[in-house]
């Protein structure tokens, strides 16, 4: 295994190629290491396969496999989470541009942070084999976000050329989602009357999660009033919705639990709890 110290701006680039659709790379995390060279200590980062073409274009040897490591010196003791520079209220954009934490686009980042991390509660909650497609859905929704929060922090207006190529959206994200919300559609029963939040744990959280991102697209829509934000991210928010929505009743069926169908007030007199009943089949 040989070691191969790079530098932030190439690890952005391998970060990029390695997204959804690249085909530089394959990922393989390993525990957190420290490496020690000259005196100095680097973060480990992962084991990664690289294509021989990859390798020409990073200037890399030819080599299948390497351990990447950020080219950044430690301290002696551990790496500290915390800068201090946000001290004063104010935070720093991909770009470097330096902005109040109450900017807009920050509303926005810290909403998107939001989604995933409901994301990641519903993840906890797929419990059963049935649900694996929709946790491994979900898993790819949680990359799609943080590329989306990459480019909400590279404005045009103080980014170069390279930030915005680097942290653009592709279309197919869109289309992807699109996709498994209409195969989850497939297996559901008619969408008759409104649907309640609620069901099981897993449908609930995929509920809140939903509303998280009702809001978080409100926020990069603001956002967007100052610093452009491209109209492939702007529909993959509003797709975003949608799909959590369908996913929660899609949680219900495969759990065989009931959903909470709404009824006005003159049907709920008799305070009867009414239920969409599934039409369960092997």
């Amino acid at each position: 295994m040989v070691p191969v110290f790079l530098s932030r701006q190439i690890l952005t680039r391998i970060f990029y190629a390695s997204r959804p659709g690249g085909n530089f790379l394959r990922w393989h995390p390993c525990p957190s290491t420290l490496f020690t060279k000259s005196s100095q200590r680097y973060s480990s980062l992962a084991f990664v396969t690289i294509s021989p073409t990859f390798c020409q274009q990073l200037s890399l040897p030819r080599i299948q496999s390497t351990q990447l490591f950020y080219k950044r010196k430690m301290s002696e003791n551990s790496f500290k989470i915390y800068t201090k520079t946000g001290d004063q209220g104010t935070s720093s954009l991909f770009s470097g541009e330096r902005r109040s934490k109450l900017d807009p686009v920050f509303e926005a980042l810290g909403s998107i942070d939001e989604i995933s991390s409901n994301i990641g509660n519903a993840i906890a909650k797929c419990r059963k084999d049935n649900l694996q497609e929709l946790r491994s859905q979900l898993y790819e929704i949680q990359c799609m976000l943080q590329d989306i929060g990459a480019h909400v922090a590279t404005p045009p207006s103080s980014s170069s050329e390279a930030h915005l190529e680097r942290t653009a959206i592709p279309n197919d994200y869109t289309t992807a989602v699109e996709g498994w919300i209409d195969d989850m559609t497939a297996v559901l029963p008619e969408l008759k009357s409104f649907i309640l939040p609620g069901g099981s744990e897993l449908a609930a959280a995929l509920h809140c999660t939903r509303t998280v991102c009702r809001r978080a697209e409100r926020r990069v829509i603001d956002a967007n009033a100052r610093d452009h934000i491209s109209e492939s991210a702007l529909q993959l928010m509003n797709r975003l919705s949608d799909y959590f929505f369908t996913a929660a009743r899609f949680a219900n069926i495969q759990e065989g639990t009931h959903e909470l169908v709404y009824r006005s007030a003159t049907k709920r007199r008799n305070r009867e709890i009414s239920y969409l009943n599934f039409n369960m089949q092997d």
